[in-house]
């Protein structure tokens, strides 16, 4: 897909509307679809990549290594219009988590360092960013935190 076309996609997620179309052609720049199959990786656990992804189509897990049992379990499962990805480039940190491709997927992939570089120059897409990005955040946490409540209650 092209620029134009990617701004469009952009543009259809709820929290990047306020943004104008020169806005969201800047941002679509930094941006590719990616169509992905079954079992590929995005990123592992501990990597230092700062990329964002946001699910288009398909499914994504989330998976954390479990050292006792030297295998990975799945902790989150992303949905399509679900933005995933968002802690390394909030923290500059390493993955927390292996994201695999459950099933055939389309996901729009959001360079890190060219974004961080972008909400620097234009305090519009930045405000409109971050808070897209801690309003994920923020979601995460609390399903984590559920999850860890209702585990613990099986004790």
């Amino acid at each position: 897909m092209n620029q134009p076309e990617i701004a469009a996609v952009l543009a259809q997620i709820d929290d990047l509307k306020t943004l104008d179309v020169e806005r969201l052609q800047s941002l679509s720049g930094l941006c590719s679809l990616e169509s992905l199959s079954e079992n590929s990786v995005l990123y592992r656990e501990n990597e230092k990549t700062s990329d964002v992804y946001y699910l288009i189509s398909g499914l994504v897990e989330a998976r954390v290594r479990i050292p006792s049992r030297d295998s990975e379990d799945c902790i989150r499962t992303h949905k399509p219009g679900r933005l995933f990805g968002e802690t390394a480039f909030l923290d500059s940190g390493r993955r927390g988590t292996t994201s695999v491709v459950r099933e055939r997927s389309l996901v729009l992939r959001i360079q890190g360092t060219a974004l961080s570089s972008l909400c620097h120059q234009d305090a519009v897409i930045g405000s409109v960013m971050y808070r897209w990005l801690g309003r994920f955040a923020a979601e995460h946490s609390r399903d984590a935190t559920i999850e860890l409540r209702n585990s613990l209650g099986n004790f």
